[in-house]
């Protein structure tokens, strides 16, 4: 890029600029964030579904434009427009599962949506290997105008949430068609609404408004209690997945790297459909907790195995690295990856849902693309000889260890307190 410069953008200045191309994805989510609620519960859960779908869709035609024409700007739109849309995607998807499946899948049905878009991102690294279109970034971007349309197809076949239907709008039949739809007609539709009075009943006649809302989650302890454990578990998911590639390649060449990427990815996944089948076996407690310090242990790993590789010459530990990432994505896949993103939903009451969800979102965004953003750059100002990037790695490791014995008596007090799921 000249941009009026003879010689270009240095390449400091070129790795901040394509760090935060890379990071518009927490900055876009971190936009909507609170007033996705606003959507939500005045829109309704399926026109929001569609409304973020259509934006994902607008985004992508925008960015293969963009990199059509070399503007580095029209990029950076796009993809803040196209991540900011995927948040009122997720808001609005995470709300219709939480209330159109049964009580006791509720878990299941979440986990395994989020297998699923780990899947779709394994899809989507395999997609940028150079063999396949990462010779051509028009292509590889333009590819996902398919899954997209796919998508913007389902939202609108998608109907409305029961939940939505009855407790906010009062439409009994609507509610009744869509408890037919999402649970089939073998289930009783009248008992399944009469629950879901019962659970809007144990709330208590709370405020409705937005900020009046927002305070009653703030003063209380219980409602603040089930936030603050949210965001201390959505904190263990920032970690090193972002960089893998980059990590790796000061240890293999530049086609093995991109292949034990994909790998890793792949397995991150398999350890999601085995943790379908033990996310309803364990408590949310053991499997957070379990995981999550597997995970931090293998960072650790990591740490020992690269300076072994790199300092002290020993090729034979670029293998342990290797190792330690297989270990941190399969702790990552089969626990608290999923299982962060929908704990908040599950522990607050139908009447919080929303905001709590939102709010809780807004504060890890708001760290998550602080700690994203700076990454590549240390990354790629400290030369791994002297092992900078590795140093804030280690940072990571000691600070999962504090968030894991934080969480666990957090977990612990609040299990029985909120609303006795099976935590």
């Amino acid at each position: 890029m000249l941009r009026g410069h003879p010689h270009g953008l240095t390449p400091s200045e070129n790795t901040w600029i394509w760090s935060l191309i890379l990071n518009a994805v927490w900055l876009g989510n971190l936009l909507p964030a609170m007033v996705c609620p606003l959507f939500c519960d005045r829109w309704g859960r399926r026109p929001t579904l569609i409304f973020g779908s259509v934006g994902v869709l607008v985004s992508n035609l925008l960015e293969s434009t963009a990199v059509l024409f070399h503007s580095p700007e029209g990029l950076f739109i796009g993809r803040v427009l196209g991540f900011s849309s995927q948040m009122f995607n997720f808001s609005a998807m995470i709300l219709i599962i939480m209330e159109s499946t049964p009580t006791e899948l509720r878990g299941l049905c979440l986990f395994i949506s989020g297998t699923v878009y780990t899947g779709l991102m394994g899809i989507g690294t395999a997609a940028g290997m150079h063999a396949l279109l990462g010779w051509s970034l028009p292509l590889l971007i333009g590819f996902a105008v398919i899954p997209n349309s796919i998508a913007l197809l389902l939202s609108i076949l998608t109907p409305e949430s029961p939940k939505f239907l009855l407790l906010i709008r009062g439409d009994k039949p609507a509610a009744l068609a869509s408890i037919r739809f999402y649970q089939g007609g073998s289930v009783s539709a009248e008992e399944v609404l009469d629950e879901a009075r019962k659970e809007e009943g144990k709330d208590g006649d709370g405020p409705t408004g937005y900020f009046s809302m927002l305070r009653e989650l703030v003063s209380h302890r219980h409602l603040r209690r089930a936030m603050l454990l949210g965001l201390a578990t959505l904190q263990m998911t920032l970690g090193i997945w972002p960089i893998t590639t980059q990590l790796l390649l000061a240890h293999f060449p530049d086609a093995q790297a991109e292949l034990y990427s994909l790998l890793l990815f792949c397995e991150n996944f398999a350890a999601g459909l085995l943790g379908v089948f033990i996310v309803q076996r364990l408590p949310r407690r053991r499997l957070i907790i379990g995981s999550a310090l597997l995970s931090a242990l293998s960072i650790c790993a990591y740490i020992a195995f690269d300076r072994m590789a790199l300092v002290w010459r020993m090729p034979f530990a670029s293998y342990g690295c290797l190792a330690a990432f297989a270990v941190y994505y399969f702790a990552f896949g089969v626990g608290f990856g999923s299982i962060a993103y929908y704990i908040t939903s599950e522990l607050l009451p139908q009447r919080y849902r929303s905001l709590g969800q939102s709010s809780v979102f807004f504060m890890f965004l708001i760290s998550a693309f602080a700690f994203s953003f700076i990454t590549l750059p240390i990354y790629e100002a400290y030369d791994v000889w002297v092992g900078g990037i590795r140093d804030w790695i280690g940072v990571i490791g000691g600070s999962k260890s504090c968030e894991v014995s934080g969480v666990h008596p957090l977990l612990h007090h609040t299990r029985l307190h909120l609303r006795g799921l099976p935590l």
